[in-house]
């Protein structure tokens, strides 16, 4: 008993446990939506979560600065010594937090969210339209469509201002309650989404059911929240220019490599539909999408222990957070080679038992994907991390990786077609950490054969021995 009370308080267990409840959540809606919606409006429905994973790009970077912020500053670190976290390496004793100094980070992040989301409405309502309305009117019933997207548009909206509300608490290190708050939400919502699914299988009905339920989650965190706030005694400040500044100089670069990267990730689905028909097309999306449910739950004890990173590294103890983020990273891999494994040996099984109306990928794309997924997330990871100390570098290796996906996109479709989106992917992360990670590994004085040793080396090499097995005897 004492065990498993240990256990369900590691944030690890509770961010695992609300992802795993949100991706079978999502995952039960695909055999519905191959099986039971059209091709185009399978197409629709791709292209609306496409639509949904791009709108996390406009917090601009906003909401991993004010993460990192928050818990700086929660750790008793003043806001004028954020810029030399990057160049601690010795520990340093602890102080308190100065609650004037926080009330400013936090009611600059409430005033920021607010003006992030108006422009967001505004913006997306435009490219969406453009994107979707020859889509939508060649559908039946246009009514659905449309719909559809007007549901996407206002949940993401609402999603995005109140999304402050879970960065506050986990910042002040309430990862735990964060995510069970949001594990029992996305629980009850499961069954919802059940019901929607039997019993009103229609594109709208599915669309909307997946906006709402998350917002009903962060209405909670939106309590919980002002509770912390009351107790931490914060008052409301006026904007704050400088403390702006400081913010603007790391949210910049942070959100412009949220932008790019997500356009690099998301910009294939695009082209895809644009280029190929609708089977190839969402036979392309459903791959691509399996992947990035793989990426999302290797990511997992990396989203738990942001706070705990940040706090590390912010007091100078590097041996500590080496450590501790190579302990991570051993989790991460763990994940991921469990979950591609599961993926490869009962993928088809699973779609011939539902009788899917779309089919996977090529094996030779599965293969891509699954080495343009590890060596993406370890970038993104180390960049992440790279972020905790304060160092950002990965604005840089955000314009590299485009550069290099889009030339060897024109280049190779010519010879590769549809394989060479996962393809220009790998490329361009490969040759952007030429340039980058030396800077990061010096850092807390380690070398890339130093920390990652027994770490990406050996997961490229049993990766490539697992892929290797998979496209002979599969």
């Amino acid at each position: 008993m004492v065990k498993l009370k240990k256990i369900s308080s590691d944030p690890i267990f509770s961010v695992g446990l609300n992802n795993i409840i949100q991706i079978i959540s999502s995952l039960i809606a695909i055999p519905i939506v191959i099986s039971n919606l059209t091709v185009e409006e399978i197409n629709i429905w791709f292209l609306l979560m496409t639509l949904v994973a791009l709108s996390q790009s406009v917090l601009f970077g906003f909401n991993g600065t004010f993460l990192r912020f928050i818990s700086y500053s929660y750790s008793g670190i003043k806001i004028d010594d954020f810029s030399k976290i990057s160049s601690k390496k010795k520990p340093t004793k602890d102080n308190d937090c100065d609650t004037a100094e926080f009330s400013s980070i936090y009611s600059l992040m409430k005033k920021i969210y607010l003006l992030i989301t108006i422009i967001y409405l505004f913006t997306f309502s435009i490219i969406g339209y453009l994107v979707l309305k020859d889509l939508i009117f060649d559908l039946k019933d246009s009514t659905q469509g449309w719909f559809s997207f007007l549901a996407v548009i206002l949940g993401t909206s609402t999603t995005i201002y109140l999304g402050f509300n879970q960065i506050f608490i986990e910042g002040i290190n309430k990862v735990n309650l964060s995510h069970k708050i949001l594990a029992a939400n996305n629980f009850i919502g499961f069954f919802i989404i059940i019901w929607v699914l039997i019993y009103m299988p229609s594109l709208f009905s599915i669309i909307l059911v997946y906006q709402v339920v998350p917002i009903i989650g962060l209405l909670i965190l939106l309590y919980n929240s002002l509770k912390f706030v009351k107790k931490l005694k914060l008052s409301p400040k006026p904007f704050n220019k400088k403390l702006f500044g400081i913010v603007w100089d790391s949210a910049w670069k942070s959100g412009f490599t949220v932008i790019l990267a997500n356009i690099v990730k998301n910009i294939s689905g695009i082209l895809v539909s644009q280029l190929f028909t609708p089977a190839i097309s969402a036979s392309f999306l459903f791959t691509k999408k399996i992947f990035e449910t793989i990426d999302r739950v290797t990511l997992i004890p990396f989203i738990a222990r942001i706070p705990k990173i940040a706090s590390i590294r912010s007091k100078g103890d590097i041996e500590v957070f080496s450590n501790f983020t190579k302990q991570t990273f051993n989790y991460s891999y763990l994940i991921f080679i469990f979950s591609y494994l599961i993926f490869i040996t009962q993928g088809e099984f699973i779609l011939s038992l539902i009788k899917s109306n779309v089919n996977l990928g090529s094996k030779t794309l599965i293969i891509l994907f699954s080495f343009s997924t590890l060596i993406s997330r370890w970038s993104g990871i180390i960049l992440l991390i790279s972020n905790l100390s304060h160092l950002i570098l990965e604005h840089i290796s955000a314009v590299i990786v485009a550069i290099v996906y889009f030339i060897s996109l024109y280049l190779g479709y010519k010879y590769f077609s549809i394989e060479i989106f996962p393809i220009a992917h790998t490329i361009g992360v490969i040759i952007s950490s030429f340039f980058i990670f030396k800077k990061f590994y010096s850092s807390f004085d380690e070398s890339f054969f130093s920390y990652e040793k027994t770490k990406i080396i050996v997961v490229t090499t049993l990766l490539i021995l697992i892929n290797t097995i998979y496209f002979i005897f599969q």
